[in-house]
């Protein structure tokens, strides 16, 4: 159940293994790196983003909604 909000952020990474129910909202965000190998429940909110690189390895019902993005 972790929840991370971050509007308007410059590169942000997120290591989150093992877990479980992983929100990420990212708006407007530049070099977003995630790694969450393992993870379960993984939704991705990243409008506008650019350079955004998402590591999931045997992740299940990962759900990435990424518009207008380079």
């Amino acid at each position: 159940g972790t929840t991370i909000y971050s509007p308007h952020s410059q590169g942000t990474t997120i290591y989150a293994s093992p877990s479980q129910g992983t929100t990420i909202y990212s708006s407007q965000t530049k070099g977003t790196t995630i790694s969450s190998p393992c993870s379960q429940g993984k939704t991705i909110y990243s409008p506008h983003s650019q350079g955004t690189s998402i590591y999931s390895p045997h992740s299940q019902g990962t759900s990435i909604y990424a518009p207008h993005s380079h």
